[in-house]
């Protein structure tokens, strides 16, 4: 299966509505997840006061994260690496492999299931 960047990113935009409303926030309602790439870091902040509540270190230069099941995907794609960060544990797992530049992600709304696109490699993974 092709999926063109506009359709993966149509699938993307539409999965709130398709969770019924569950918040994207690892989990957590009233957290988002942001990446700071300078950093190495991924934040989670308050969505209501705005406030920083945490902040775990990531591999080299995070650059996209999608909330997946319990926990979150982040791409590192200067690096060829996905993370896997658990929010029970808070920890962060490095992912390495066949890929290249792991960029853009969308969750499957019904479990814990990821697809992510690898711009160097010209596919869905």
């Amino acid at each position: 299966m092709t999926l063109t960047r506009r359709e993966l990113l149509a699938a993307a935009l539409a999965t709130p509505f398709l969770t019924q409303g569950r918040a994207l926030s690892a989990g957590t309602p009233g957290h988002v997840l942001v990446t700071a790439d300078t950093q190495s870091e991924l934040v989670v902040v308050s969505r209501a006061s705005g406030r920083i509540l945490r902040r775990l270190p990531t591999p080299h230069e995070p650059r996209a994260v999608e909330t997946v099941g319990a926990g979150a995907l982040v791409a590192h794609t200067t690096i060829g690496q996905l993370s896997l960060i658990d929010r029970d544990a808070q920890s962060v797992t490095e992912i390495t492999g066949a890929l290249q530049e792991p960029r853009y992600m969308a969750a499957h709304p019904l479990g814990d299931l990821a697809f992510f696109t690898d711009s160097g490699l010209g596919e869905i993974v």
